[in-house]
């Protein structure tokens, strides 16, 4: 299984996520408020729940040194129009080998979350690569094994496969 892993908040230690505790989480009416008092300015980031896409942690602890890579990578897009990306996308699931793809909390920035490729050794070079083949700028300080993305509401989910929790995706060609 892929093991990945997510905090209750951006200072909480780190603990396993499962299929059913990314429903959960997803699925919570407290998320979804969370990310609207967000876009309204008014709500904190750091207290909504994220996920490490790219990692597991020794000792519950997310920093670089502690990481483990779990063959995924994402990538954070800022200040775009999501709708109109994720149109550029759709289709290509399979061909970029893609298992997760959401709005931003914020709401004007996506997530995408992928399969690391061969060839490409660094979670930068990965992103580069993607963000080229959609045609997309992205933000380029995301790129260590530490980082923490912001979950949002399924309803800002465009795409979500759950095979993320299958076996450690291998290197794609």
């Amino acid at each position: 299984m892929t093991e990945i892993d997510f905090a209750p908040s951006m200072m909480a230690k780190t603990q396993r996520l499962t299929p059913e505790k990314l429903a959960q989480l997803i699925d919570s009416p407290w998320i979804a408020r969370q990310c609207k008092a967000v876009q309204e300015g008014r709500g904190d980031k750091k207290r909504i729940p994220g996920v490490c896409w790219q990692a597991w942690y020794d000792d519950n602890e997310r920093k670089n040194e502690k990481a483990h890579s779990n063959g995924l990578f994402a990538l954070d897009i800022d200040h775009v129009d999501v709708d109109a990306l994720w149109q550029k996308i759709k289709g290509r699931e399979d061909e970029l080998d893609l298992y997760v793809v959401h709005r931003s909390p914020g709401g004007d920035g996506m997530h995408i979350v992928a399969g690391l490729h061969e060839g490409l050794s660094t979670i930068a070079e990965n992103q580069a690569w993607l963000a080229k083949e959609i045609g997309t700028p992205y933000e380029p300080v995301c790129k260590d094994w530490a980082r923490y993305y912001c979950l949002a509401p399924r309803e800002y989910f465009y795409y979500l496969n759950l095979d993320l929790f299958g076996p450690s995706p291998q290197p794609s060609p």
